[in-house]
Parts: structure tokens; C-alpha cells; sequence
């Protein structure tokens, strides 16, 4: 069985699921393809994966629905914005108040969907004006380092910053209104007809109320 993945849900998320997946499942032969997302829908359609996990919000689509693609959610995760904190542990940049000094931007590069999540909110709330991009990126880790690096603010999985946070190296650089809550769904092609993979979509759905992790 062959997941694909967006980078960010492939790093931390994936293979915590995977594990509370198989013990409560059973073992399964399976590899994973840490891609950005159009090509990871693009392998499912070619059928060269079996299924494809992506993010979903309020604020935008992961998979675009077609009556060819199943969905159903299995987790959860926050898109938060985070930076290096200073001496005093507060934010180097921080997004609330009234300030209208330029803020440096980590951004996700134009071919990272998760960046549609994010972009939306900032519209949302007229933050772009503020915001100078300083750094691109379509890999979450990448962002990650240079915002603890303190060049600059990026809104990131809290699966992947939250030891981070913990241990001083990163903290919030804004207030908890800020961060964006995603679902994580898992995708399959209707007409895959392999019986694990049915086994294990069977196995999902009967269970969506409670995700594994």
C-alpha cells in the first residue's frame, strides 16, 4: 500500500498515525511519498499511489472533490504562527498590537497548497500589508529552521513546532486567535479496487469519530 503525502503531514503526523494505525489494524506492507500536494494528487490519478493525505480548513481545500476521489478525515492538526523568542521569552516579531512596522515572513513558495491556508486568513484580517517575505519555502522544515533562526514570523503544523514552543526555541507570535485549524484527510481513487486498501478505507470510516491520534 502506497501513501502520499504533503511534506508537513509526512514529517511528524504520518508516521505517528501509521503506528496507531497498525496496532490497531494489524501490520501492512507500506511505503510513503513525501511530495507537494498537485503531485501527489497527480500519482493517485495515475493510480501510482493508493492514497493521498492532505490538509483542510475553512479557509480552503486540500483535494478538490470529484466524484472519483473518496475522502474522510483521520486526524487534526494548527497552522500557528511562530518565531524566535527574545531574552524575556516574548516574540521577536510580533503580529498583534498596532505597530505597523514591516514584520519579516517566512512563506510557503507558491507550489505548497498548506500556503493557502495561511494566505486566507492573512486577507482575512489585512495582515499582508504588513508583511515582508524574506524567505520561500514549500517544506514546512525549512521554514521551521529559519524562524528559529529569528529571521522571521511563519505559520507552521504545530505537530511539527510544538517541542520547539515547549523548549524555548520557538513561542507564539501571536495571540491563540491567530492559528488556523486544519483537518487531515485521507483520499483514495473510487474505482481501487485492491481489497487491503478497501479493508483498510472500511476499517477508517467506521471509526471517523475517533481518530487514531
Amino acid at each position: 500500500v502506497t501513501f502520499a503525502a504533503q511534506h508537513s503531514i509526512g514529517w511528524r503526523f504520518f508516521p505517528a498515525w501509521l503506528q496507531a494505525f497498525e496496532t490497531e489494524f494489524g501490520p501492512i506492507l507500506s511505503r510513503l511519498r513525501a511530495d507537494n500536494l498537485p503531485n501527489c494528487v497527480s500519482d493517485l490519478m495515475r493510480c501510482e499511489v493508493d492514497f493521498v493525505l492532505s490538509y483542510e480548513s475553512r479557509h480552503a481545500r486540500g483535494v478538490e472533490t470529484s466524484p472519483a476521489i473518496r475522502s474522510l478525515r483521520i486526524g487534526a492538526d494548527r497552522l500557528v504562527p511562530v518565531c524566535k523568542p527574545d531574552s524575556t521569552g516574548a516574540p521577536q516579531f510580533s503580529i498583534d498590537g498596532s505597530s505597523t512596522a514591516p514584520i519579516p515572513y517566512l512563506q510557503f513558495g507558491p507550489s505548497a497548497p498548506i500556503g493557502w491556508h495561511v494566505e486566507a486568513i492573512l486577507r482575512e484580517r489585512d495582515l499582508l500589508a504588513r508583511l515582508t517575505t524574506i524567505y520561500e519555502n514549500s517544506m514546512a522544515g525549512a521554514l521551521r529552521i529559519r524562524a528559529r533562526d529569528g529571521l522571521g514570523v511563519a505559520w507552521l503544523p504545530l505537530s511539527l513546532v510544538h517541542q520547539d514552543i515547549d523548549s524555548g526555541l520557538l513561542t507564539m507570535a501571536g495571540v491563540d486567535d491567530w492559528a488556523i485549524d486544519v483537518e487531515i484527510r485521507l483520499h483514495r481513487l473510487e474505482r481501487n479496487v485492491n481489497p487491503v486498501v478497501r479493508a483498510i478505507w472500511t476499517f477508517l470510516a467506521d471509526r471517523v469519530d475517533r481518530p487514531l491520534v
